[in-house]
């Protein structure tokens, strides 16, 4: 009997501790859980304060920018334009969104841009293209695109600018070189018939009375002579030079050595001089418009010809 009531006791001893573990462990996993509900709870809140700070960075940026920034659906009207299309074009925000963009698009630029519009739906990127765009005043400022189709939301984003300035610059230059063909035409035609006279009233002196002149008058005939010669030659440099100024760019690549050596050959034919010596080194090929690099290499070695002795 003592024995089984030692095992009685010791039975109960173990129930109550095995009860007393399981408390412990309910608990502690009670606990557990309840700190990491917290952990992810907090880590949550930082998860979403950060999306939070980066949204509002990228609303900031959308706002802020001197860019024109956009988005347009496939059905051709804006879904979201930055505040500065309003600044550029004068209507707000409903009425940009309210209308079609090609109702903006001058009349003249309404076909390229719905042939940028097709290579955007075959997934082509846009860049550099410019239309021009109505304002609320009436008037059209030129607007440079860059953008790109989102193929999942179907969305096209665009980043834009008004360029009007620039193409005014451009128009400027445009009328200044018509000036300078204007003035060229002039150059050709006016100075050429004076210097031609010059030369051949010259050339007779020399021709038929050269037997009255003493050696002064000769000298001073030689001058005059050479001196026509050389506004000659500045009146045909300056006509290359806007003829070279108004050709399209010819880009490919050059041989610099043979060309400098050509250049060479030419200067030193036209000007023979026992005395001048002229080398031409190892120079690197080059990608370009071989036309225009003559013409550096021209001047450049007329000029050191010229000023060397």
């Amino acid at each position: 009997r003592e024995v089984e009531a030692r095992i009685q006791v010791s039975r109960t001893l173990v129930s109550l501790f095995a009860g007393s573990l399981a408390s412990i462990v309910l608990v502690s996993g009670c606990l557990l859980v309840l700190l990491c509900e917290n952990d992810l709870r907090r880590l949550n809140e930082e998860r979403v304060e950060r999306l939070n700070a980066q949204l509002e960075r990228h609303a900031r940026f959308f706002s802020l920018s001197v860019d024109m920034f956009c988005l347009a659906g496939a059905d051709g009207y804006f879904k979201e334009v930055s505040p500065t299309w309003e600044k550029t074009l004068g209507w707000d925000s409903a009425e940009l969104l309210g209308r079609p963009y090609l109702d903006l698009v001058h009349p003249d630029d309404r076909s390229a841009t719905i042939e940028r519009a097709s290579d955007l739906r075959r997934g082509d990127a846009v860049t550099a293209f410019a239309n021009r765009y109505l304002c609320k005043d009436g008037s059209y400022k030129w607007i440079q695109w860059n953008s790109v189709l989102d193929a999942g939301s179907g969305l096209i984003y665009a980043v834009t600018r008004d360029i009007s300035d620039l193409k005014r610059a451009e128009h400027g230059l445009q009328e200044a070189n018509k000036e300078l063909d204007a003035f060229t035409y002039s150059v050709s035609h006016d100075l050429r018939a004076p210097l031609r006279a010059i030369t051949g009233f010259s050339r007779m002196l020399v021709d038929r009375h050269a037997e009255r002149l003493d050696a002064e008058g000769h000298r001073l005939l030689g001058v005059v002579c050479a001196n026509t010669a050389k506004m000659a030659r500045l009146v045909d440099d300056l006509l290359a030079f806007s003829r070279l100024g108004r050709k399209a760019l010819e880009i490919g690549p050059v041989d610099m050595a043979a060309l400098a050596r050509s250049v060479v050959e030419d200067i030193v034919r036209e000007k023979p001089n026992p005395a001048l010596k002229v080398a031409v080194g190892e120079l690197p090929p080059a990608d370009g418009d071989a036309s225009l690099l003559r013409q550096v290499f021209v001047n450049l070695i007329g000029n050191a010809v010229k000023y060397s002795a």
